[in-house]
């Protein structure tokens, strides 16, 4: 009986040193990813700066005339990209701190740690779950006011 005990404590060591390993790789490409993200970020307030700065130029100077029509929508896009930018503050939150957690538990391998960075990973998907369900809704609103305003 104690022999089995054995078996069954040395299995247990085993899996769970295989799980460390496979959440250090994990949290590897989640740092990778909260990087891309943070590079993404700022594209994306550069590129709304950017929008929001010709469009203001463009109804002050009467050199950009020729993109006068679109300078309200410069100003409209630009704050919009600023604003969407802030969706990916949670996501990359979530992925660098689960992949801090995921480095962590090479060193200590506890099952505390491993809880943490499922948790963070389960609210990680969770948060890009529910943004790509209200995307979805926003796109067919707007196809639909699309469609309505095309025939007006």
């Amino acid at each position: 009986m104690e022999e089995l005990e054995e078996i069954n404590q040395g299995e247990k060591n085993l899996c769970l040193e295989e799980m460390c390993n496979q959440i250090q790789a994990i949290g590897k490409w989640y740092k990778f990813f909260a990087i891309l993200s943070i590079i993404s970020a700022c594209f994306m307030v550069i590129c709304g700066i950017f929008l929001v700065v010709i469009g203001t130029l463009a109804m002050s100077n009467p050199m950009f005339y020729f993109i006068d029509d679109a300078a309200i929508t410069y100003l409209i896009a630009g704050p919009i990209y600023i604003i969407l930018t802030g969706i990916y503050i949670p996501v990359i939150v979530y992925l660098m701190r689960a992949a801090k957690i995921a480095k962590n538990i090479g060193y200590s391998k506890e099952e505390s740690l491993m809880v943490n960075f499922l948790n963070n990973t389960r609210k990680y998907w969770k948060y890009c779950g529910i943004v790509t369900i209200v995307a979805l809704i926003l796109f067919v609103i707007f196809i639909g006011l699309i469609v309505l305003l095309a025939f007006i």
